[in-house]
């Protein structure tokens, strides 16, 4: 649940870094010292999820998908390693937290699919120019990987590659997230949206979380619920858009 609250309220909905720490302290601080059990503590968590990002808003961004530029989200890389680990369903993940901790692993652990300057030839014969601008930065053509520059402009042929193949390709690669995309047969809108779906619906269940027992609320700060009658409505991230 702290996870759940920590991705959903600052990562996701990006509210202030202090939002509901007085009730954090409150609650972390009444079990420590057994005055909620664990159940109570919680159910208070959970009310603190709701108060500072309701579902309604939580899942409206994720409806507004289309508009969001995940790529210049700062919780992108996290958002694809939870989904790697999904992906792996156990089995260690070969990517390390710490190679994408480092500010400057960006540029070359994230792959976009389509490539962000496509070359004349296969891509510019599977989108249009809007097209182009609509799906570069969206989480559907997305993906970690351990070294962009080995995939560079090229085609999705190319970068998918073939069990016998000597180069980096998906179809050899060690990430769980690389192979899944050896299954299609070419990437134009219709394998970005299907992708896209896929991605959301896992989000939507990995970071849901039930309603909280009637009037928990009334166990939380008054503080904490003043601040959250001021919560922002969602804005997008259009940062590098065009």
């Amino acid at each position: 649940l702290c996870e759940k609250y920590s991705f959903r309220v600052y990562t996701f909905l990006e509210r202030r870094a202090n939002a509901g720490r007085s009730s954090l302290y409150l609650i972390s601080n009444a079990f420590y010292n057994k005055e909620r059990d664990f159940d109570k503590v919680s159910q208070m968590l959970l009310g603190l999820i709701h108060m500072y990002s309701p579902n309604e808003k939580f899942l409206r961004k994720f409806d507004l998908a289309e508009e969001f530029n995940w790529y210049f989200w700062k919780g992108i890389k996290y958002f694809l390693y939870e989904y790697e680990e999904n992906l792996s369903q156990g089995a260690a993940v070969r990517i390390p937290w710490e190679k994408l901790e480092d500010p400057k692993s960006k540029q070359n652990t994230i792959e976009h699919i389509l490539p962000q300057t496509p070359p004349p030839g296969y891509w510019l014969e599977h989108f249009t120019q809007e097209q182009l601008a609509k799906y570069t930065h969206d989480i559907g053509n997305l993906s970690l990987t351990f070294d962009n520059s080995s995939y560079g402009n090229k085609s999705f042929p190319d970068k998918k590659g073939s069990p016998d193949s000597d180069k980096q390709c998906y179809m050899k690669s060690c990430l769980f997230m690389e192979r899944s995309l050896a299954q299609f047969d070419k990437w134009s809108e219709e394998e970005i949206l299907e992708r896209r779906d896929d991605i959301i619906e896992w989000a939507k269940n990995k970071w849901g979380v039930p309603k909280p027992k009637p009037k928990i609320e009334s166990e939380l700060s008054t503080e904490s619920m003043e601040d959250a009658d001021d919560e922002p409505d969602v804005t997008l991230v259009e940062e590098g858009r065009n």
